[in-house]
């Protein structure tokens, strides 16, 4: 994060997501990346 810059994470889906960059859009997004679905493999604890 900088004075002039910001970083956003949103995990929503598809709709919300575009309104979310809709409220956005007067601030000028320079950049924007989706990812779509993903998965990440988690070793079972101990119990």
């Amino acid at each position: 994060m900088h004075e002039d810059s910001l970083i956003i994470e949103i995990s929503a889906n598809k709709d919300k997501t575009a309104a979310i960059l809709r409220y956005f859009e007067p601030f000028g997004v320079e950049e924007m990346n989706r990812t779509g679905a993903i998965a990440v493999f988690r070793q079972q604890r101990d119990s």
